[in-house]
């Protein structure tokens, strides 16, 4: 239930953050339902929700069916969380979907076994269990390693992505944090294998090194390799705010940001748009209406607004500042999301005529 709790939380606040971006208020959820991301979200968040279920009958799901179902539901549950983040952006999009599914399959496996050995069994199965979970363990994490491998050079492209971005950096820190807990988890149930009463009651690493855990092990390892355990999940907790990190930048461009100009004409009027650069986040916009003869009659007001039509976002209004006769400016022209966006432009000749442009302009993340 924490898990369901937690989970619904998170999803709640991304909705709400990125409402605030592109809606009215935090509450506007709907202009965020309307994007092909949002809905994404919105499914996720109900997937959580009607997790609970599964959590109240648990008892009822031990059998092979039950486990089952609940397999395919929390894969199912992952794939809607793959869907709505970085694994469907970028290059490659479908290895990158399959890696990011099996990417969170394994880190759920890893974290809750884990989990499972330190505050789910009584001390006269933990043994047993590890010696169970010891391989499965070992398992997750050789695919997270490959699966994390594929997206991390899916989306950096090389080296220069990965020390030039913030992306590249973040992935840097999960991958150091990744190396330390399996590192630290190998290197001291190897070191207490070795002060065990008997051989038989040899330790192996659960996430670092295979073979089974026979015997048993006298009271003061037995405690030391949980303490060991419990360790590794909390670095595990710091591998997670790495990761969360790394979903909030954005994944750097294999080439450089570039300029994008376009221009349409109305009547004896053309209006240009440029945007230096054109990508998310934020970006100088200039808007200018020209005429093809030379002489023109200068505009009271231009104002700009954008639409996503593809994601449903918007219209967004644009604020700009006159820079001169018929020219204004955007300092911080926000689209938050890539895609083919169209650019509105509204020039107001005196109190009733006015003159209406769209371009459409290409806008990368």
């Amino acid at each position: 239930m924490v898990g369901v709790a937690a989970g619904a939380a998170g999803t709640a606040a991304m909705i709400s953050a990125q409402a605030s971006l592109i809606g009215s208020s935090v509450l506007d959820w709907p202009t965020v339902a309307a994007t092909r991301s949002g809905q994404w979200w919105v499914l996720r968040l109900a997937a959580i929700v009607a997790f609970v279920p599964f959590v109240v009958w648990r008892h009822r799901l031990l059998s092979r069916t039950g486990a089952a179902v609940t397999v395919v539901a929390g894969l199912g549950l992952l794939a809607i969380v793959a869907a709505g983040g970085h694994g469907v952006t970028g290059r490659w999009v479908a290895l990158g979907y399959a890696a990011t599914v099996t990417h969170l399959a394994a880190m759920t496996i890893w974290v809750g076994g884990l989990t499972l050995l330190i505050i789910g069994l009584p001390r006269t199965r933990f043994w047993e269990t590890a010696n169970r979970f010891s391989p499965w363990a070992l398992g997750s994490v050789a695919v997270l390693a490959v699966s994390g491998s594929i997206n991390g050079w899916r989306q950096v492209g090389g080296l220069g992505g990965i020390t030039d971005s913030s992306y590249g950096r973040w992935l840097i820190v999960k991958v150091a944090l990744v190396a330390i807990v399996v590192a630290t988890a190998a290197i001291t149930r190897r070191l207490l294998a070795r002060s065990t009463v008997a051989p038989s009651a040899e330790v192996f690493a659960l996430s670092a090194a295979p073979g089974p855990i026979a015997g048993s092990a006298e009271p003061s390892t037995s405690a030391a390799t949980r303490k060991s355990v419990l360790i590794e999940v909390v670095g595990i907790a710091f591998v997670i705010a790495a990761t969360s990190g790394l979903v909030n930048a954005p994944p750097p461009e294999l080439s450089e940001p570039q300029n994008q100009t376009a221009s349409v004409v109305q009547g004896d009027r053309i209006a240009q748009v440029e945007l230096e650069p054109a990508v998310t986040g934020g970006t100088v916009m200039h808007v200018t209406i020209t005429s093809p003869r030379g002489g023109l009659d200068r505009a009271d007001e231009i104002t700009v607004t954008a639409e996503l039509e593809s994601e449903q976002i918007g219209p967004i209004e644009i604020e700009t500042f006159p820079a001169s006769p018929n020219h204004v400016i955007a300092d911080d022209a926000d689209f938050p999301v890539a895609g083919l966006w169209t650019i509105e432009v509204t020039a107001r000749y005196g109190d009733f005529d006015q003159v209406v442009f769209n371009v459409d302009v290409p806008v990368e993340s």
